[in-house]
């Protein structure tokens, strides 16, 4: 075709100037192994997207889906400055070429900043060892590394022909992502660096239209309160404004009247929720989602991109601070890989819109009756062939009955049916389709011997070369020592109890009482065994309604009695060793203090422990005394490798002792049940504590066997449910079928007391 062009005008986007219902779904391609990309494209396909959003990538069949995987992923393609990773998991160019293969547009979402539910937002650790540097403003660093990045990944795209004019299929490109949530934070500083964003654009020269997205209302009310002239600030005129929802259809009226030359665009249409240790799962009523979608599009929606239309697995050092491995999302395709209810119910409904698209492109806007108070009509006709289609949505939460074409309908609470030509042929209610129970089962195999190292519990007072000496407040920088290559650093002192008794020598220590401030969680040791570890929840947001994410307090009531024994001058001195564990970095300003940023992002301890003993007398009586400690306190990293098996000897004997520990052995799979495998296999880790799993020198990600506790008031006021029938946030951890095969090496790092000899893996049905 002469010329390819992508334009827009105010009912939709225009492809080769055709008018487009995009219909997307987000991938995030890191997040699915990359041997199992061209089965999860075919999966869009056929649900009918016609568009992947990567980090959101748009598909194209007449409707378009979008994949969140182009979100380009800068913290996967850069982990060391100036080295660059576009291999297997970092191949985009590779995914981009599969979704046009499978006949996609791409909705490309460049970043830098993407959200994404990936630690530090997709910004790679380094970044934030620039001096003088602050991320996502006018900061010369900056935007010297922005501009920079995206001008060779750019560059890289056009190489390989990726943009729509170069006969590719990437059709909308996004600069920024949700900056109405942070413009507060950085005011006039701000709003020129979204300028000079969309000067970047043009210097890029991409060839399609440039979006900007502003998060919903709803979902932004709780993160600031702030009402200054620059709050919600989220895009530029010289951009399309989109939408980033749970309901895209309360947003239309008013962004219209905002911006009545551009398309609506609904760029992340929440189908789901991501899971958070010590949370319980979160999903959304299938009923709701396909209420929204069919009423967005009634309403005059120009394109919408299901997030997530896939789920899928933080492995390694993907997830962001307080996110399970799993990253299910309750989407239409599941973590695994498996087609959903929720599936075949989109597919139904996108193949309707997709056949009603001459219709709906055919018009401005659609002639609109109020049946009800609640119960709008939407009539939408095709001027050369008389064909109409109607929506008749019911947006009230108990059923409704209306007069249609002279008949008596019934419309269920919050649901929407659809008319071509005076005929229904879609109830957003109705569910038709069911798929049986999803289950897993046992897997025969066979185990080698287990074999494990203990990892020494350090002393302060053995000098290593390796050891840092410190004094507080005089703190080392965790993340600037470990550069996020491990999620664990000791912090080791000597403190002393006094006497609180005259005449007395011998006490029974019945308590041990602990306050810090730490991110994100620590374990304890007292001289060399381990005595317990912080309680506080994993919120989360840090911050909201004023919970501080970092200060730890807990009583150590399950310690066992110790006797003690003072020295001559009436004093106990004990050595503590206090391991930080990382849980990821944020994904957001908003995941920390109010009006913190991101590179202020910080890890390990920020002050002096205190500690206290309850001491008991042989008589009985009861005193709780302060730990005073040394000046001089000393901290190292514990490396273990958050992307391949750590090199080390084991063991020829397993030993169970509480503390870190490695365990290893070999798995032998039987060679029929690899073969029939479709998507691999399930761990079940419920015999395990925290810590790190790998397969076959893959990292999995991190494992953490953690009850979930109260409902997450933030979503108080969301479609969001909870499912309270699992115990845990997370019990299952995925083993993708690609690197399976019938001897395996599995390696386990275990911070406490789990038992891996008691792991079962399950095949997934």
């Amino acid at each position: 075709m002469a010329n390819p062009q992508v334009t827009y005008d105010g009912r939709a986007v225009l492809i080769d100037g055709k008018r487009r219902i995009l219909i997307s779904g987000s991938y995030h391609y890191p997040k699915i192994h990359y041997e199992h990309w061209p089965e999860a494209l075919q999966l869009a396909k056929d649900c009918g997207l016609n568009c992947l959003e990567v980090c959101k990538i748009i598909s194209s069949c007449l409707v378009s889906i979008s994949e969140r995987s182009s979100d380009i992923f800068w913290n996967v393609h850069e982990r060391t400055q100036g080295k660059y990773f576009f291999e297997k998991e970092g191949d985009i160019f590779r995914f981009l070429r599969l979704a046009q293969e499978k006949q996609l547009k791409v909705i490309l979402r460049m970043g830098p900043y993407i959200c994404a539910e990936t630690s530090y937002g997709g910004f790679p650790y380094w970044l934030r060892e620039i001096p003088g540097i602050e991320f996502r403003t006018y900061n010369e660093p900056f935007m010297k590394e922005m501009k920079r990045w995206l001008t060779y990944v750019n560059r890289k795209l056009k190489e390989h022909k990726l943009y729509h004019q170069q006969g590719g299929p990437i059709i909308l490109v996004q600069i920024e992502n949700e900056y109405d949530i942070v413009s507060s934070i950085y005011g006039t500083a701000g709003q020129k660096y979204l300028h000079w964003c969309y000067e970047l654009y043009k210097e890029l020269d991409p060839g399609v239209p440039l979006i900007m997205c502003k998060s919903s209302e709803g979902a932004s009310e709780w993160l600031t309160k702030k009402d200054d002239e620059f709050f919600r600030v989220a895009s530029i005129q010289e951009s399309i404004e989109t939408i980033n929802d749970f309901y895209g259809h309360t947003r239309i009226e008013a962004l219209k009247a905002l911006n009545p030359n551009q398309p609506m665009l609904w760029t992340e249409f929440w189908i789901g929720w991501y899971n958070i240790w010590r949370g319980a799962h979160r999903l959304r009523p299938t009923d709701d989602v396909i209420y929204a979608a069919a009423r967005f599009i009634a309403q005059g929606g120009a394109g919408m991109n299901y997030y997530m239309f896939h789920g899928g697995t933080h492995f390694g050092n993907l997830a962001m601070y307080g996110q399970t491995t799993g990253y299910d999302f309750d989407a239409p395709v599941d973590s695994y890989g498996r087609p959903t209810e929720k599936y075949e119910r989109l597919k139904r409904l996108n193949y309707n819109i997709s056949k009603l698209e001459y219709i709906l492109v055919s018009q401005e806007e659609p002639e609109v009756e109020r049946l009800t108070p609640n119960v709008i009509s939407y009539r939408w006709k095709d001027t050369k062939s008389g064909d109409e289609c109607n929506f008749i949505c019911n947006d009230q939460r108990s059923q409704a009955y209306v007069s249609v074409g002279g008949k008596i309908v019934c419309l269920r609470s919050l649901s929407v049916k659809i008319y071509l030509n005076h005929e229904e042929i879609f109830d957003s209610s109705d569910s038709i389709y069911s798929i049986s129970q999803r289950t897993y089962r046992k897997l025969s195999y066979t185990t080698s011997e287990w074999k494990s190292m203990q990892i020494p519990i350090p002393r302060k007072e053995k000098k290593e070369k390796h050891h840092i000496e410190f004094a507080f407040p005089c703190i080392p920088d965790m993340l600037h020592i470990t550069q996020d290559r491990t999620d664990y650093m000791w912090y080791m002192g000597v403190g002393t109890i006094s006497c609180p008794f005259q005449g007395e020598a011998k006490f029974i220590c019945r308590r041990i009482y602990v306050k810090l401030e730490a991110a994100d969680y620590v374990h304890v040791f007292l001289n060399q065994k381990y005595i317990g570890s912080c309680k506080s929840p994993c919120y989360d947001e840090r911050f909201t309604g004023r919970r501080s994410g970092f200060y730890k307090s807990f009583e150590l009531e399950d310690f066992p009695s110790t006797e003690i024994e003072m020295d001559k001058n009436g004093t106990y001195s004990f050595e503590v060793a206090i391991l930080v564990c990382s849980l990821g970095l944020i994904k957001g300003e908003f995941q920390l203090w109010e009006n913190g940023r991101m590179e202020q992002e910080r890890k390990g301890i920020f002050c002096e422990p205190i500690m206290s003993f309850q001491l008991a007398t042989p008589k009985g009586k009861l005193e709780t005394v302060h730990a005073a400690f040394e000046s001089k306190w000393t901290a190292s990293a514990l490396f273990i490798s958050k992307e391949s098996t750590p090199s080390i000897s084991f063991a020829t004997t397993p030993c169970l002792q509480v503390g870190p520990q490695l365990w290893q052995t070999k798995i032998e799979l039987d060679a029929n049940n690899v073969q029939e495998m479709k998507y691999g296999l399930l761990l079940d880790m419920k015999c395990m504590s925290k810590g790190i799993l790998y397969w076959n020198n893959f990292c999995l990600g991190r494992y953490w066997i953690m009850e979930y506790i109260e409902k997450e008031q933030s979503l108080a006021r969301t479609p969001i449910v909870e499912d309270h029938s699992s115990f845990y946030s997370q019990q299952y951890y995925f083993v993708p079928k690609a690197i399976i095969s019938t001897s395996n090496d599995i390696c386990v790092f275990e911070e406490l007391c789990g038992d891996p000899t008691k792991i079962q893996l399950l095949s997934i049905e």
